[in-house]
């Protein structure tokens, strides 16, 4: 897949996305940090549940 392809469907999704810069900087990174985000959430609930299983 063409990366001028991905590019035209982030411009479709935010008019800001021109080219691949603009993709990694409005879209991508802020995927990331929200999914890193969620992973750690996700992670420390369980892991206080999980801990003392853990620890025997």
């Amino acid at each position: 897949m063409p990366i001028s392809a991905l590019v035209q469907m982030g411009t479709a999704v935010n008019p800001a996305i021109t080219n691949l810069g603009t993709l990694i900087v409005f879209a991508v990174i802020p995927f990331n940090l929200l999914k890193g985000v969620m992973v750690s959430v996700i992670t420390v609930l369980l892991y206080k549940k999980v801990s003392p299983i853990l620890h025997k």
